[in-house]
C-alpha cells in the first residue's frame, strides 16, 4: 500500500512539473530569451514565455503572481509589480524590435499579441536545435 501511494505521489509530482514547463517555457526556452539582453531577466524571460504560451488566452495579475510567488512564505510582493514588469518588458521588447506586442486588458490581464507569439516561435526555432 505504501509504495502505491508513494508511486502515485511521484506521478503527481511528475505531472505538475510537465504543466508547469507548458506553462512557464523549458529553459532552452528562457536561456533563448534570457539570451536578448537589454535587460531581460529571467523573471521576465518567464513572464513572456508565459504569455506566448497562453496567447490567446489572458494572463491574470493574480495567476503570474501565484505562479512566480506562490512559493513565498510572505506572499511575495504585492501583485501590482507585474504593471512594473510589463512596462520593462515592453521597452526591451521594443529595443530588440520584436514584433507584435503586450497587451494589457484593464480589470482582467495582460495577453501576448499573435504578432508577439509568432516572432519569439520563429526566435526558437533559429536558437533551439531541433530533435533528430
Amino acid at each position: 500500500m505504501e509504495e502505491r501511494s508513494r508511486q502515485e505521489l511521484e506521478d503527481q509530482v511528475e505531472l505538475l512539473q510537465q504543466q508547469l514547463t507548458s506553462l512557464t517555457g523549458s529553459s532552452q526556452q528562457i536561456g533563448v530569451l534570457v539570451a536578448l539582453r537589454h535587460g531581460m531577466t529571467n523573471r521576465m524571460a518567464t513572464i513572456l514565455s508565459i504569455l506566448v504560451n497562453r496567447s490567446p488566452a489572458l494572463v491574470s495579475r493574480n495567476t503570474l503572481h501565484q505562479l512566480l510567488f506562490g512559493h513565498a512564505e510572505d506572499g511575495g510582493p504585492d501583485p501590482r509589480i507585474f504593471n512594473v514588469y510589463m512596462t520593462r518588458l515592453r521597452k526591451i521588447l521594443k529595443r530588440v524590435k520584436a514584433e507584435g506586442k503586450i497587451d494589457t486588458v484593464w480589470n482582467a490581464g495582460f495577453r501576448a499579441s499573435p504578432d508577439l507569439v509568432k516572432w519569439v516561435h520563429d526566435l526558437y526555432d533559429k536558437q533551439i536545435p531541433k530533435e533528430k
